[in-house]
């Protein structure tokens, strides 16, 4: 029995770090704001002829595509010279995309990327799907919001030891229930409009899969919080590469390929190297950052099957699809090396400053702005703890939920407005006698203590 209790932590454990490579993307649910206060900003893609019905299965032989899988060598990205030179990329790429060769101009400041066409029939792998849907939502500090500004699918074909990422622009058409002539009938408009029902049918319809049982929302703060356990230093740098949409090209076809293939190369880079240790923290701490009907029974058993065919076998076990399809070819960055971020973090500054683009994360002002807005409510909610416990919960208790401690970059004062505000909480719903929310406080302020501290010892 003493045997056997590790090796189901350790799956958890791996299925969590799944999962929470996924979360990555509720940085998404920014994707499209002027600033973290600001309103969201609308894109203006269209899609008319260029949008197809993905649901048709193709004619490509399955038993192929699995062969291939096997045969085809990981994605290898090198960084170009320090030197302003022409260089002519031609990797071994992804077996479901099209590998050309492409002659491309490199700066200084950006690392050199291969080029897809997806030209794939990921449709035609036979087998058992286990689909999660990721969204992202623009959920801004204190408020409810729900636009689904960042969606993905994890399609898992646990048979084939293959994980397929589906990823949709936010504006792709869907049905919301909107008038035809208000242009709001977009898939991020139906998980506000129509919930999550009809958003998961909608996406599923999008990509072709089918039904979507499981799901996973994560807000900018959480996302945050996953990336910094996922070990990047900087993820306010991260999230300025990932939520960019004209700084790097390509729009927000561009920008859906890159978060996807974020997602991808950071699964088969983690996916083998996490152990058991802490495994229960892990676990229980990771989920509190995600909203998800996705239990650790149903992890486990996800992992297990994965585990069984020996995945990863290749790098092309896990493979990025963006829908509805186009006919335009995405550049593939290595998102494994730090050089890569600091690359592209200085390429879409450069861009900011020359057009006048406001979509870069200022961490100067914006960091002040958080810092004195939390603070103040802080001290507000101090006058209002003996009299008025009602209202520290109307003021804190959502911010508490979208861990909005996450978004300070300082470690000590992240810290102090982390106790403070669980502090003040658990005085408030003790003064009301909720001692069953008070107590779900004091469960989650040590949960991430814990978290942090066993990211640390990895």
């Amino acid at each position: 029995m003493s045997e056997k209790a590790p090796k189901k932590k350790n799956k958890i454990l791996l299925i969590l770090l799944i999962l929470m490579v996924i979360g990555v993307v509720s940085v998404l649910g920014w994707l499209y704001s002027d600033s973290l206060f600001g309103s969201a900003e609308s894109s203006s893609i269209e899609y008319s002829q260029a949008y197809e019905d993905v649901a048709t299965l193709d004619s490509t032989d399955a038993a192929q595509q699995e062969k291939q899988l096997e045969e085809v060598q990981p994605i290898d990205v090198d960084m170009q010279s320090e030197e302003d030179v022409l260089v002519s990329n031609d990797s071994t790429l992804n077996q479901d995309s099209a590998s050309v060769s492409v002659t491309t101009l490199s700066r200084r400041t950006e690392p050199s990327a291969s080029i897809v066409s997806d030209v794939s029939s990921p449709l035609s792998i036979r087998g058992k799907r286990i689909n999660i849907a990721v969204i992202g939502v623009d959920a801004r500090l204190g408020t409810n919001t729900r636009h689904a500004d960042a969606n993905h699918l994890i399609s898992i074909l646990p048979d084939s030891g293959v994980i397929q990422i589906f990823s949709v622009p936010r504006d792709t058409p869907a049905e919301a229930n909107m008038p035809d002539t208000s242009g709001q009938n977009k898939l991020t408009i139906v998980y506000a409009n129509r919930g999550i029902k009809s958003y998961l049918k909608e996406l599923g319809r999008i990509t072709g899969v089918g039904e979507i049982p499981y799901y996973m929302e994560v807000g900018f703060s959480q996302a945050m919080g996953i990336i910094e356990m996922l070990g990047f230093k900087d993820s306010k740098a991260t999230l300025q590469v990932l939520r960019s949409r004209k700084g790097l090209g390509g729009d927000d076809y561009q920008r859906c390929y890159n978060q996807g293939q974020f997602i991808r190369q950071s699964i088969l880079s983690h996916f083998k190297r996490f152990d058991g240790v802490m495994g229960d923290v892990l676990l229980r701490g990771g989920l509190k950052f995600t909203n998800t009907n996705i239990t650790p029974v149903i992890a486990s058993s996800i992992i297990d099957e994965l585990q069984k065919v020996n995945f990863p076998r290749s790098g092309n076990a896990v493979s990025v699809h963006v829908r509805p399809r186009m006919k335009m070819k995405f550049k593939v960055y290595d998102f494994t090396n730090p050089e890569t971020f600091s690359r592209l973090k200085d390429k879409i500054e450069h861009f900011n400053k020359w057009n006048k683009d406001g979509n870069g994360l200022d961490a100067g002002s914006e960091q002040r702005k958080i810092v004195n807005r939390l603070t103040q409510l802080i001290l507000q909610a101090k006058k209002d703890t003996l009299s008025r416990p009602s209202q520290v919960v109307r003021s804190l208790s959502r911010l508490f939920e979208q861990r909005a401690w996450m978004q300070v970059s300082d470690p000590i004062t992240r810290e102090n407005i982390r106790d403070d505000f669980s502090d003040l909480l658990i005085a408030a719903y003790t003064r009301q006698k909720k001692y069953t929310q008070a107590q779900e406080v004091r469960n989650t302020l040590e949960l991430e203590k814990k978290l942090f501290e066993a990211v640390k010892q990895k």
